[in-house]
């Protein structure tokens, strides 16, 4: 007796491993077989990547037939966006499925342009130029360099068609990069002058991103250019001993410019108690195609919140909503929140807003040189070279060698955030990268401790007209807090010593860790999610 039964399958096979996106609607076909004639069969297709390349929705096969061939449609884009995979698919009820895979090759020349060191276009203040045998394998075997602080290199180019362009550098220098730069500053900017792009390369490593030409390049970022020009400009490092390097920028036209968002707040602060239109934020659209949905949202909704979604109505380029503090019961002085805007298909936006607290909380500021003050190793400065310090004067150490302590007296228990502002002259250029700041209690144990970059002035907060960065948040029993600053690592840099704010924010917190003991125990604190080494050990004698 003879079986019948046939396994279903279905498999498709393509005529060609590969088409051009511009080779329309018949680019090639997919034969479709199935392995059991019998009957009539509705058997659906898909493309993963209908962008690319299309199929009919469906293939009938009639009784006694078992396979169908369809064409399969080319789609040709704008967009440089290099060849694509495409799997198409074919499924039916009972049948086990089948998929191929097509490449799709593009027709969009892409724009690559490249300006070296040199080159028309290239421009620099304080670099020198080098094409020794010591950086033959930079590119065209030159660059220019600067071991300093201080000089500038821009790289324009001009014409470009309006798109989204990558934006790429490589450099090398002598002895494998060895003594470059940790912190090169590259900033990409268009004709106007507006920053679209910035960050901070570590020239000590080699660029590793991907390779062009035979030298390998590290992406810096990808921007809309409208206008024909774009700008790359870098900075010297902030180490006088290291090298900051000038070598070549790669541009490359990738597609057209994306649409983008931008959300702008219409007031940099306002109190917690202004209410539910304390003030308004505005989407914009970088088009006007369409009715649009944003997702509006905020990271601290504690503090300030905004309607879930906004709609931009079709030829609109912008909508505007409320934005709501929310009063709350914490003394918890003036808190960031950054609002953000996100929608499918677009580059999404965010702006910060200040909500001020209007609960009493106490505030104490200690100057350097106020009573409870002291110092070792320290000198001061009051002068006009520090004139914006806190008081017009300051402390400082250049070596690594000194402390500084500021101990606060008579406070009442609660959660304190502790803050610390510094001016020096020259605007901090030459001060120290690791400030060390460490919190402790009246009887000695570190509470926190945090490492500063006091080259940056400090930008988290305002108060009386000076700017603060916070350098923890700590509980205190026992009525004293005390700062203390040691000298950064490098002997050439200044560290500053100048005024410490601390703020009662509320009640002693048991988020924070604070465990009360009697007197032959140790209070544990955890901060900001962390416990020092002293704690965890009192976390771990405690589990046993």
């Amino acid at each position: 007796m003879t079986d019948d039964d046939v396994p279903l399958v279905l498999s498709v096979a393509l005529a060609d491993a590969s088409v051009s996106e511009a080779a329309g609607a018949a680019a090639t076909t997919a034969t479709v077989t199935r392995t059991d004639p019998r009957g009539n069969l509705t058997v659906t297709l898909t493309s993963d990547d209908t962008s690319e390349a299309t199929v009919p929705a469906q293939v009938t096969f009639l009784d006694g037939q078992s396979s169908a061939t369809v064409d399969i449609a080319a789609v040709d884009d704008s967009d440089v966006d290099g060849t694509q995979t495409v799997t198409l698919s074919a499924a039916a009820a009972d049948y086990a499925g089948d998929s191929a895979t097509l490449e799709v090759t593009d027709d969009d020349v892409p724009l690559v342009a490249i300006l070296d060191n040199g080159d028309a276009g290239f421009t620099q203040t304080g670099f020198t130029p080098q094409s020794n045998s010591q950086v033959a394998t930079a590119y065209g075997g030159d660059n220019h360099n600067v071991r300093g602080d201080s000089g500038t290199a821009n790289w324009t180019f001009t014409g470009l068609e309006d798109g989204e362009y990558q934006v790429a550098a490589t450099w090398a220098h002598k002895y494998n990069n060895k003594y470059n730069t940790l912190d090169a500053p590259f900033s990409i900017e268009d004709g106007s002058g507006t920053v679209l792009a910035s960050t901070t390369v570590n020239q000590k490593n080699a660029p590793s991103g991907f390779a062009y030409e035979g030298y390998s390049w590290d992406t810096l970022g990808t921007v809309n250019i409208t206008g024909g020009t774009l700008v790359v400009t870098l900075g010297a490092g902030s180490n006088s001993n290291q090298y900051t390097v000038a070598d070549a920028i790669r541009i490359e036209r990738i597609g057209n410019v994306s649409p983008t968002l931008t959300l702008s707040i219409a007031a940099a602060s306002v109190s917690e108690a202004d209410g539910a239109a304390a003030t308004s934020a505005t989407v914009t659209r970088t088009d006007t195609n369409g009715d649009l949905t944003v997702t509006l949202t905020s990271d601290n909704t504690s503090e300030a919140t905004v309607p879930g979604t906004v709609t931009i109505l079709d030829g609109q380029s912008s909508a505007t909503v409320d934005i709501a503090a929310v009063d709350d019961s914490d003394a918890d002085g003036t808190q960031t929140v950054t609002l953000s805007a996100a929608a499918t298909g677009y580059t999404g936006a965010s702006d910060t807003l200040q909500v001020s607290d209007d609960e009493a909380s106490l505030v104490t500021v200690l100057n350097n040189g106020d009573a409870g003050f002291t110092q070792t190793g320290f000198t001061p400065q009051s002068n006009s070279q520090v004139a914006t310090a806190y008081g017009g004067d300051n402390h400082n150490v250049r070596g690594d060698s000194g402390t500084a302590n500021w101990t606060f007296t008579g406070l009442e228990d609660g959660e304190y955030q502790v803050a610390a502002t510094w001016a020096h002259k020259y605007n901090n250029k030459y001060n120290t990268l690791d400030a060390p700041f460490s919190i402790e209690d009246g009887s000695g144990t570190v509470l926190a401790s945090t490492t500063v970059n006091q080259k940056n002035a400090p930008s988290g907060f305002a108060y009386e007209g000076y700017s603060w960065d916070t350098l923890g948040t700590v509980n205190i029993t026992g009525g004293t807090l005390v700062v203390t600053l040691g000298a950064g690592s490098n002997s050439n840099q200044y560290t500053v010593a100048d005024a410490i704010r601390i703020e009662r924010i509320g009640n002693v917190s048991a988020a924070r860790g604070t465990t009360v003991v009697d007197a032959s125990e140790t209070d544990e604190y955890k901060f900001d999610g962390l416990l020092t080494a002293a704690n965890l050990a009192d976390a771990a004698f405690s589990d046993l």
